[in-house]
């Protein structure tokens, strides 16, 4: 999920799984090998699998 056309990595702050398991964010995501991230007041999930 990137900025049209923008491949740059944008200023986040990136969530540990741990973090999220505590708060109870995104039940469904939780069991994926995914990090979350906090952009713009937004969460996005970005799934590092290469």
């Amino acid at each position: 999920m990137y900025l049209k056309g923008k491949r740059k990595p944008a200023p986040t702050l990136i969530i540990s799984k741990s973090a999220l398991d505590k708060n109870k964010l995104m039940p469904r995501e939780r069991r994926t090998h995914a990090k979350y991230i906090i952009f713009a007041g937004q969460t996005i999930k970005e799934i590092w699998n290469n």
